[in-house]
């Protein structure tokens, strides 16, 4: 092993043949093996959410710099326009008797300077809902961007279309008749919303 006396530089994007250090030497372990032990479970809930914002930044060309996962929101646009990207799947990491997938999205507290504000509100100026449609365990794939489908709704779309519930299922949103679109046509549709 090569003695080194490096030090992690601070840039947007860790390169996948990073080494980890050990006693001042690099270990034959990279950056890349903790990515594969850490996010190979796509269908897991967290995973799948990163993995939707990841999608959503990609489409939008937003994927330039790393997420901010403790942001007030999941992206922001060059406009300054702040998006939430949230998640849900017919098929889950654990066996479910009666799959409802739905979007959990509701006001929250962010963090500021002096803690907490005292309001929770919705953060974001755009909302895009990612549903992960598959239904057969043996089909799905994460990674196939033709098992998506997207919604994406402004603020004052998402509140009326909550009615003050903290959720709207895949279900509701599909008895209103509201046409859920492919990833080749988020960017577009994406930015003729107001």
């Amino acid at each position: 092993m090569e003695m080194t006396d490096e030090v992690m530089e601070i840039k947007p994007f860790i390169e996948p043949s990073k080494n980890f250090l050990i006693k001042g030497r690099k270990s034959s372990h990279t950056i890349l093996n903790f990515w594969r032990w850490a996010y190979s479970g796509l269908l897991q809930n967290i995973t799948r959410g990163v993995l939707a914002e990841y999608i959503v930044a990609w489409a939008l060309e937003l994927d330039r710099i790393p997420r901010q996962p403790w942001d007030a929101f999941d992206l922001k646009t060059k406009d300054g326009r702040r998006i939430e990207v949230k998640s849900s799947a017919y098929v889950q990491a654990w066996e479910s008797k009666r799959p409802n997938p739905q979007f959990i999205i509701k006001p929250r507290k962010t963090w500021e300077s002096n803690g907490l504000t005292k309001e929770a509100e919705f953060n974001a100026d755009i909302y895009v809902l990612c549903y992960l449609k598959e239904k057969d365990l043996t089909k799905i794939n994460p990674m196939n961007l033709d098992q998506w489908m997207f919604w994406i709704f402004s603020r004052a779309e998402i509140i009326n279309l909550l009615q003050g519930k903290a959720s709207i299922s895949v279900a509701a949103l599909q008895n209103k008749k509201l046409d859920a679109i492919k990833f080749e046509k988020l960017k577009v549709i994406f930015y003729k919303k107001q």
